[in-house]
């Protein structure tokens, strides 16, 4: 399904969210999104079980474990157009 909001806030995420079903919302493990407060608070009420990727890295990174760091911008990528030093 696509969607486009008209404005960068709650209320746009909350029109695309709204309109799945609570089936297919439950079935949401992880969302990648702009960490905007606004677009996180949409997903804490619709997709409450959803994992914020910000607190899985601080909880990696208090239990020592670095290798998400540096990484930030990679993700941002496609397949396709990550740069070659990345992708090996």
């Amino acid at each position: 399904m696509e969607y486009l909001g008209d404005n960068r806030n709650e209320d746009s995420l909350d029109g695309y969210l709204g309109k799945l079903s609570l089936k297919r919302r439950e079935k949401i493990e992880s969302m990648a999104v702009d960490m905007w407060d606004p677009y996180l608070a949409s997903i804490r009420k619709h997709v409450p079980d959803a994992e914020v990727r910000k607190a899985e890295f601080r909880e990696m990174v208090k239990n020592n474990n670095e290798r998400l760091k540096g990484t930030k911008c990679l993700w941002l990528y496609s397949k396709e157009n990550a740069p070659k030093e990345e992708t090996g």
